[in-house]
C-alpha cells in the first residue's frame, strides 16, 4: 500500500496545462448533424429549414483527407450560449446536437 501511494505521489508534480486548447474563431455553433454525402446534409437542411431557420453545411476534410459536411446552426461568442442553444432546440424540435467551433 505504501508502494501505491508513493506513485500517487509522483503524480503530483506532473504539470497540467493551464489553458485549454484556443478557439481560434472565437466562436461556437451547435452541429446537429454530419455526414459523408453533401446531398444527405442537403436533405437534413431541406427537412429541419422551416423550424431552424439559420441552419448551414459546413465543409470539411477528416483526418484521412476524406470530405465530411457538418450541418450547424447559430454563431455563439461563449460554449455557455451555444450549450442553452442545444438544451432548447432539443427541448423544441427532438433533434439532439453538441457544441462545435465555428469557423465564423
Amino acid at each position: 500500500e505504501a508502494e501505491e501511494l508513493s506513485l500517487l505521489a509522483d503524480t503530483t508534480a506532473v504539470n497540467a496545462p493551464e489553458v485549454l486548447a484556443v478557439n481560434v474563431s472565437g466562436r461556437y455553433a451547435v452541429q446537429l448533424a454530419a455526414f459523408r454525402d453533401r446531398a444527405l446534409a442537403l436533405q437534413f437542411v431541406a427537412r429541419w429549414q422551416p423550424e431552424i431557420p439559420d441552419l448551414r453545411v459546413v465543409a470539411q476534410r477528416d483526418d484521412l483527407d476524406q470530405p465530411i459536411y457538418k450541418v450547424h446552426t447559430g454563431s455563439f461568442v461563449s460554449r455557455a450560449l451555444a450549450r442553452n442553444e442545444v438544451r432548447r432546440i432539443e427541448r423544441e424540435h427532438g433533434v439532439t446536437g453538441f457544441v462545435a467551433e465555428s469557423g465564423d
